[in-house]
């Protein structure tokens, strides 16, 4: 991250940084450490990720916009989860070890979607249901699944 981002976001990491040490004194118990938290705008499809290599927790900042600070902080649960499972028991990934520490944390599974950076809007030619993504198709009309399902069109396309 270039210095301009981590001063425009600095408040957010220095808040993001103090629940991440609270969750490991408090509901961690062992010692693992987390070099940094920060936020970054490059995450449109993600909430956040812990990087083994680095021990750090990067965060989506077009999640806060989005969201409050009480889903930022189960992602932060989540994240801590991940420190906890690689760190105590070298593992990496969403097996037992990361299962194990997010059931102790309450920390959830999955965050919720993104939508603001959806960029492409799409309409069910059948019944005008409209959807977005964050990726353009190549094909000109999209079915919604229901439609799909319905009148039996192939993988939601014509």
């Amino acid at each position: 991250m270039g210095i301009e981002k981590f001063h425009k976001y600095s408040e957010e990491n220095k808040r993001a940084t103090e629940i991440t040490q609270n969750v490991i004194n408090e509901q961690v118990g062992h010692n693992i450490t987390v070099s940094s938290v920060e936020f970054t705008d490059s995450f449109i499809k993600r909430a956040g990720a812990y990087y083994s290599d680095k021990k750090q927790i990067r965060l989506s900042i077009h999640y806060l916009d989005e969201y409050s600070w009480d889903e930022v902080t189960d992602t932060i649960k989540h994240e801590v989860a991940h420190a906890a499972a690689h760190q105590i028991h070298n593992h990496v990934g969403h097996g037992k070890p990361f299962k194990l520490w997010a059931s102790k944390l309450d920390a959830p599974r999955h965050c919720k979607k993104i939508k603001s950076t959806d960029r492409y809007a799409y309409r069910c030619p059948t019944c005008g249901t409209e959807w977005r993504r964050k990726k353009q198709t190549d094909l000109n009309e999209r079915y919604c699944s229901q439609c799909a399902a319905k009148y039996g069109y192939n993988d939601q396309t014509m």
